[in-house]
């Protein structure tokens, strides 16, 4: 493909009100590109201010409202997606991830856009029960991922590349753990960094996770726009690492001490059954189900020669993530 994004490039991007659309958003207009996004009307698009961009109302879920959005545009990048690790959400993540993937891809068929950029998920590559980097190829019948949001984004993934076609390019990108500075939603693993500097998380389980700096994320979904191949997906993570490793820099960094008891994953299933049985007999949604658990003893742990190789993509080293997400945290920390 080989074709740089310019000031002239006609861009669209759906979700740039989420962590990693404001980011991917950003990138852009470091390149000089004021892209049209696709705001909800009852989003909050206070973030947007900061950025350069033509703002138009709509929604995934809305077939006449993307249309509008995608005219005259040549480039897509879809990252509006429902994350939930919860319960009661199961056929809203399955309308909207799936669903609101399949408009957009239609939208922009229709559009004669030329290439669509696809967020999908490091889950829907799959987790490893060893201790050993997966890449694009993993075997998903070995490293299947049974959480219902994973399941929504590998589907959604598997029905756009299947979409790519001479003219009509459409690539994925699969981010892992994401955290970074300038997250105005809370990403869940900002989070966990939030909780650990205020000495505020009891416990840890054994769990391999890679971590990814949004920054790097967003750099790869433009290259992947300017050098991917059509119809393959490209894996984005930063550093595989133990949790507890991960957790012991956070808390150095942020000058207090790391959670010191470390729990067999049999607790885990005990806590998250309790919570559950709450919101059963309260009649809500549990915050958290035990599939999530899946991964409690497992490594999602990323090899990411691909899009090294094939972008061109280098992530940046794991404590300038960690320093700068912790500082903005800080400086931004609501009482």
């Amino acid at each position: 493909m080989n074709e740089a994004l310019t000031s002239q490039s006609k861009v669209l991007v759906t979700g740039p009100t989420s962590f990693l659309g404001y980011h991917v958003t950003q990138c852009l207009n470091k390149r000089g590109i004021r892209p049209r996004v696709l705001v909800s009307q009852d989003a909050d698009a206070t973030s947007l201010r900061n950025l350069n961009v033509d703002i138009v109302q709509g929604t995934v879920m809305d077939e006449a409202s993307l249309r509008a959005a995608c005219e005259g545009i040549n480039i897509i990048f879809h990252l509006s997606f429902l994350v939930s690790i919860g319960g009661g959400l199961e056929t809203r993540m399955q309308e909207f991830n799936v669903g609101g993937t399949r408009r957009v891809l239609d939208a922009a068929a229709s559009a004669g856009a030329s290439r669509v950029i696809i967020a999908s998920s490091a889950l829907a590559v799959g987790v490893n029960r060893n201790p050993q980097a997966i890449d694009e190829t993993a075997d998903w019948r070995i490293h299947h991922f049974d959480l219902d949001y994973a399941l929504t984004r590998r589907q959604a993934e598997e029905e756009a590349l299947a979409r790519s076609s001479p003219g009509f390019a459409v690539i994925a990108v699969n981010p892992s753990f994401t955290m970074g500075p300038e997250d105005y939603v809370g990403a869940p693993a900002n989070k966990l960094l939030q909780v650990v500097s205020d000495e505020k998380l009891p416990m840890t389980f054994t769990v391999g996770f890679g971590c990814l700096d949004v920054r790097d994320f967003a750099e790869g979904m433009v290259l992947a726009a300017e050098r991917g191949r059509p119809g393959q997906r490209y894996l984005l993570n930063g550093h595989n690492v133990m949790v507890d490793d991960l957790l012991k820099q956070v808390a150095a960094i942020a000058g207090v001490k790391p959670p010191r008891w470390h729990a067999p994953i049999w607790v885990a299933y005990v806590i998250v059954t309790l919570l559950q049985i709450v919101k059963f007999l309260t009649r809500k949604p549990a915050a958290i189900t035990t599939s999530v658990l899946q991964i409690l003893g497992r490594y999602a742990w990323y090899d990411t020669s691909r899009a090294q190789q094939e972008l061109g993509w280098t992530p940046r080293p794991l404590r300038e993530t960690l320093e700068d997400t912790l500082r903005w945290l800080r400086e931004n920390k609501t009482q």
